[in-house]
C-alpha cells in the first residue's frame, strides 16, 4: 500500500532539482520544522541551491516570522547561505521577508565574508 507522507528527504530532493511543480503539490508547513543532520531546514537547502521561489512559498505558507532567520548547527541563517553560495536572487528574496542583514555564525562569518 502507497502512503502520500512526504518526508524531508523528499523535499531536499525536490529543492536541488528546483522543481517548484512538485514543491507546491508536496509542501506542508509542518516540514518548515525538520532538519537534517546539519540543521538545515528546507529554507536552508533552498537558499543554498538558490530556490527564490521555493523561498517565497515556504515564507508566505508559513508566515513565521523566525524561519528566514532559523540557524543550522554553524550558525548559518538561510540568508547567509545564499551569500556564501552566491545566490544573489535567493538572497534578495530572503531580504524582502526581513531576513537579518546583521546575522553571524558561530564563527563569526557575515553576509560580507560568508
Amino acid at each position: 500500500m502507497q502512503t502520500n507522507v512526504v518526508t524531508l528527504k523528499d523535499i531536499i530532493k525536490i529543492i536541488k532539482e528546483k522543481d517548484i511543480v512538485s514543491f507546491s503539490a508536496k509542501w506542508k508547513p509542518s516540514l518548515a520544522w525538520m532538519a537534517d543532520g546539519d540543521g538545515w531546514a528546507p529554507i536552508h537547502f533552498a537558499a543554498a541551491y538558490g530556490n527564490p521561489e521555493i523561498i517565497e512559498r515556504i515564507l508566505e505558507k508559513d508566515q513565521q516570522k523566525w524561519i528566514e532567520n532559523r540557524t543550522d548547527d554553524h550558525g548559518f541563517t538561510p540568508l547567509l547561505l545564499a551569500a556564501k553560495y552566491k545566490n544573489y536572487e535567493a538572497l534578495k528574496t530572503l531580504l524582502s521577508f526581513g531576513a537579518d542583514s546583521k546575522a553571524v555564525t558561530f564563527e563569526g562569518e557575515e553576509i560580507g565574508r560568508a
